[in-house]
């Protein structure tokens, strides 16, 4: 895996912007990371009894910052902001890592339907990050985009553990 406990900054991550896009005034800045896989992932299967399987040396998941869609208001930097948006990456870190283990589980007699099993587990695992996502921002435990300081450190506590435990998995509040 590459990029999991990647640091995001403010001069390498974002574009700074003079005001917030149309239809997230609500917001001081926006993190977007994807998670990829790489092109040259196998599957492969040892006998016609066994079942296929994903080659463990070619799972290879990348998470990465997209700056070209990560923004920040230039007047609305701050420390507080920065650490809240780290959160967000790291929401999509732990859906990368979530993905690998499970890539690496998938089993399938059919190499066909091993690939439809891939494709249905990055969407449950996309699903899981949008929906984490929002929840960090929005909701009775959101932290209204950074601005609840009580929330903010539960769910720091909370994404933190889950990044420094082996066998974490994603999981909302």
């Amino acid at each position: 895996m590459q990029g999991f406990k990647y640091t995001l900054s403010w001069s390498t991550d974002f574009t700074e912007v003079d005001n917030a896009p149309a239809g997230f005034t609500d917001r001081s800045a926006r993190t977007k990371a994807n998670i990829t896989l790489d092109p040259k992932m196998t599957a492969r299967r040892d006998t016609k009894d066994s079942d296929y399987y994903f080659v463990p040396d070619t799972v290879i998941v990348n998470i990465k910052p997209v700056q070209t869609e990560s923004w920040v208001v230039k007047d609305l930097k701050s420390d507080a902001l920065l650490k809240h948006e780290q959160i967000h990456y790291n929401i999509t870190a732990l859906g990368g890592r979530d993905l690998e283990r499970k890539l690496l589980a998938l089993r399938d007699e059919s190499g066909q339907e091993l690939m439809k099993k891939k494709e249905n587990l990055r969407k449950e695992i996309q699903d899981l990050i949008d929906k984490t996502n929002k929840d960090y921002d929005g909701g009775v435990q959101g932290t209204n985009h950074g601005k609840k300081d009580t929330e903010q450190s539960k769910w720091e506590i909370h994404i933190n553990n889950l990044m420094n435990k082996a066998d974490g998995e994603l999981k909302t509040l």
